[in-house]
C-alpha cells in the first residue's frame, strides 16, 4: 500500500510554509488563525453528519490503522504508533456530534503533535485537502469550537485541537 506523507508533500509544494508565514505564527496557534488569504484545511466528517477542518499545518500525519489495534489504558483508546504509546481522543464524543451508525474496519486518524507527543484524533472519514480562504463565523459559543466556516459550499465547524486535547485530560505529560 502506497503511504503518503502530506504534510511533506503541502511543504514540498509551499503550502504550509506559506500558510504559517501569512499567519505569522507556529503550528500551536495555527489550529485558531483566522487567515486573510487561502489556508490549507484537512476536511473530516465527525459522527453522522458533522464536518469540521483542521489547519493542515498542524497536522503530523493521516493515518489509516486497522480497528483491531486500538486498545484501552487509563480510561482513554489508544494505539501501539511509531514505538510509543498514542492517546487517541474520539472528536465525535468530544464535540456531542451525532454518532455514526457503523463500526469501521479501519481507524481514520489525524495525527497532530503536541508536547513533542503524538495524539490522534478519530474521525468518521477524512474528506478531502483544501487550500480556500475562509471567513471564520462565531454562530454560537461552543465547549472547543471558537467558530465555524463556509467550505465547499457546507458548513465547517473550525475546532481548537489543542482546547479538545486539553479538555480530555490526554494532554502528554
Amino acid at each position: 500500500a502506497l503511504i503518503l506523507d502530506v504534510l511533506g508533500l503541502a511543504q514540498q509544494a509551499k503550502v504550509v510554509s506559506e500558510a504559517r508565514e501569512r499567519a505569522g505564527m507556529s503550528g500551536s496557534r495555527a489550529d485558531e488563525a483566522e487567515a486573510d488569504g487561502p489556508q490549507a484545511l484537512v476536511v473530516l466528517r465527525v459522527g453522522s453528519e458533522t464536518r469540521v477542518a483542521v489547519p493542515l499545518s498542524s497536522v503530523a500525519r493521516l493515518e489509516e490503522l486497522p480497528a483491531e489495534t486500538m486498545e484501552r489504558s487509563g480510561g482513554h483508546n489508544v494505539v501501539q504508533y511509531r514505538g510509543q504509546i498514542m492517546a487517541l481522543l474520539n472528536v465525535c464524543q468530544a464535540l456531542n456530534a451525532p454518532p455514526s451508525t457503523s463500526e469501521p474496519e479501519v481507524l481514520q486518524v489525524v495525527v497532530h503533535n503536541i508536547g513533542g507527543r503524538n495524539v490522534g484524533l478519530l474521525v468518521d472519514e477524512i474528506v478531502d485537502l483544501v487550500e480556500e480562504p475562509i471567513v471564520v463565523e462565531r454562530v454560537r459559543r461552543r465547549h472547543g469550537i471558537p467558530g465555524t466556516t463556509v467550505l465547499q459550499c457546507r458548513v465547517t465547524d473550525l475546532p481548537s485541537v489543542v482546547h479538545l486535547v486539553s479538555a480530555a485530560h490526554i494532554a502528554p505529560a
